[in-house]
């Protein structure tokens, strides 16, 4: 390769997330070189060597910045190791930074800010920084899955479930289009943590299952497998989790230190292996603040169960992110015994709201249902009448198109389908027998009904022969 090819490979490997490419073009000289070489070892989160292979580039920007992308890219990582390391100039690094990008360039740059904002736990002022990414990022759809997923997080993290589950219907939108797919995995491993914050395993699971099958590399197929083996732990599936979780240390190199072997050891602990658990200990690296937070735990477990003195608060300091805390107490009750903790994991409670078009509440978080589908008059009907009914009664009560009794069967079909989609797993309706049930995963408490002066108002927009006769039955005197 001569001329400006190289330099043009490694910007289209670079975009494309392609690694391997960058690495075959940085194979000769070219300007800019070092911008790139400096993006691999990021990638390794070697930020020490990232500020040294950019320190000895003289052609890269100084304090006031250099116009054009290659310095913009300087900049922003720069910027991104100095934040990892703690380096208090890091939000004026990376304002120079901004100041010396735009366009799309602008939206990256506020995307990396708000990764590295959300990785130190900064989640609030990310959410931020992803908003004015999403400005500059219009019509970029890979970048906007990625957004819209980690806003996700962040929002996950600060325990406002609402704004998440918005979040991450934006995302798989942008991840149906040209380009977003490449992210899709990284968005159902939201959905997973979506899933275990709201208390339910079985949704995790399945989100975390997509995970794995759209992923793209071997990294992101392990992490994928990680949160399987998570929602496994949860649901009290030890030694499945276990299987799962060997599966994703065969694509780790032999001898390697790996986080998965933190999670190898929980799952030894919990099956009563403590000798197999501290082998494991021995194996494992931490990554993030949770794999720190785990090895607390698991370091603590360990000691508890050989009788050894505990050092005082070897539980402190909590992780910002409480769902951590009740994971590990819902796992390890004896210990947080010892803190005053009591493991909780209550259902999350379900509301069907029908005061108008039909609305779906999990612990009074609105979750996405179309009011206008066959799904949501299920759902409804189901709830209205315990959460079970005959086949044969669903297709009485349902204004299913079809001129055959075949045709409106699967036209039910598809509305069980679309019902489990919006829930999350397969096995939240189960069919079987005749009967049709929603899953005991959700404490279901019924229905919210319309007062008696606006009762028409009943399931607005939706003719089902069920929601007439309810109409009819509770019609307002004044009417």
């Amino acid at each position: 390769m001569t001329g400006v090819w190289p330099e043009a490979l490694a910007w289209v490997g670079w975009r494309a997330d392609d690694l391997a490419l960058v690495s075959e073009a940085i194979r000769v000289e070219f300007p800019g070189r070092a911008v790139f070489v400096a993006g691999l070892v990021a990638e390794e989160q070697r930020w020490g060597q990232v500020l040294r292979v950019l320190d000895e580039a003289g052609e890269l920007p100084g304090p006031a910045g250099v116009p054009g992308p290659a310095g913009v890219l300087g900049a922003q990582l720069r910027a991104g190791a100095l934040f990892e390391l703690g380096d208090p100039g890091a939000e004026e690094a990376f304002a120079r930074a901004l100041g010396a990008a735009s366009g799309r360039d602008l939206g990256l740059v506020w995307l990396d800010l708000a990764y590295h904002r959300s990785r130190v736990r900064q989640d609030e002022r990310a959410r931020e920084a992803y908003a004015q990414a999403l400005v500059w990022l219009r019509g970029d759809a890979s970048s906007s899955t990625l957004a819209y997923a980690n806003l996700g997080i962040a929002c996950l993290r600060l325990n406002d479930l609402g704004a998440a589950e918005f979040a991450l219907r934006d995302a798989f939108q942008w991840a149906g289009r040209a380009g977003g797919e490449r992210h899709l995995s990284t968005v159902w491993r939201v959905s997973g943590g979506a899933g275990m914050q709201r208390s339910l395993p079985a949704r995790a699971l399945a989100a975390f299952e997509r995970a794995r099958d759209t992923a793209t590399s071997g990294p992101e197929r392990n992490m994928a497998l990680r949160g399987m083996g998570r929602a496994l732990m949860a649901a009290g599936q030890f030694d499945r989790a276990l299987a799962v979780l060997f599966e994703a240390l065969a694509e780790v190199p032999p001898g390697e230190r790996h986080p998965l072997w933190l999670d190898v050891a929980v799952l030894h602990l919990l099956t009563g292996n403590a000798a197999s658990a501290r082998d494991g200990l021995g194996r494992a690296v931490t990554k993030s603040s949770s794999d720190g937070w785990r090895w607390q735990v698991t370091e603590a477990e360990l000691l508890r169960r050989e009788g050894k003195p505990l050092p005082p608060d070897f539980l402190k300091p909590w992780p910002v992110d409480g769902n951590w805390v009740r994971e590990e107490a819902w796992l390890f009750p004896e210990l947080f015994a010892l803190v005053g903790v009591e493991p909780v994991w209550a259902r999350p409670r379900g509301v069907v709201v029908a005061d108008g078009p039909i609305r779906l509440q999990l612990d009074g978080v609105v979750v996405p249902l179309a009011p206008h589908r066959h799904a949501a008059s299920l759902l409804a009907f189901l709830v209205m009448n315990g959460g079970h009914s005959t086949s044969e009664r669903v297709l009485e009560a349902l204004r299913l198109p079809g001129g055959s009794v075949r045709a409106r069967k699967q036209e039910l079909s598809r509305a069980v389908t679309e019902l489990r989609d919006v829930l999350g797993w397969p096995d939240s309706v189960l069919t079987g027998g005749g009967l049709l049930r929603l899953t005991g995963d959700i404490d279901w408490e019924g229905m919210v009904y319309p007062p008696a002066e606006r009762t028409d108002l009943f399931c607005e927009g939706r003719l089902d022969p069920w929601v007439l006769e309810w109409r009819q039955d509770n019609l307002s005197p004044l009417s």
